[in-house]
């Protein structure tokens, strides 16, 4: 299971991210992050703006999770307690946290319930 802990660094796509603690084993592959600047504090609107469907990446409680906002590759590296910390990235030009008010939602999307469809034009 995942928490978010903090959003920081606001406003710089270099270093802005959103940081997060592993409370239970489990895949990031099931999880997605999202900003709203319309919902409450603990519900969002339907208006999300920013979408991050984490990579299917197996974690152990006690890990780390950075989500950085900037393009990157995927790493584990270690945090100041020695504790394994996975920097996954969004991959975006322009922060995402960028708007007082803006919320972090994190939802679970178990990768087996998951369904998609291409939606094409109508043909006239």
């Amino acid at each position: 299971m995942l928490k978010i802990i903090s959003v920081n660094n606001t406003g710089d796509v270099r270093s802005e991210h959103v940081f997060l603690a592993v409370e239970a084993d489990c895949n990031l592959g099931d999880y997605l992050l999202t900003d709203s600047t319309y919902g409450s504090n603990e519900t969002p609107s339907n208006k999300l703006r920013h979408v991050f469907f984490f990579p299917v990446v197996a974690v152990k409680k006690g890990d780390y999770v950075v989500l950085w906002t900037q393009s990157g590759k995927y790493s584990v590296g270690a945090t100041t307690t020695t504790k394994p910390q996975h920097n996954v990235f969004w991959g975006l030009q322009e922060t995402v946290w960028n708007v007082k008010g803006d919320k972090a939602f994190l939802f679970t999307a178990p990768r087996a319930q998951r369904s998609a469809v291409t939606v094409a034009p109508k043909k006239q």
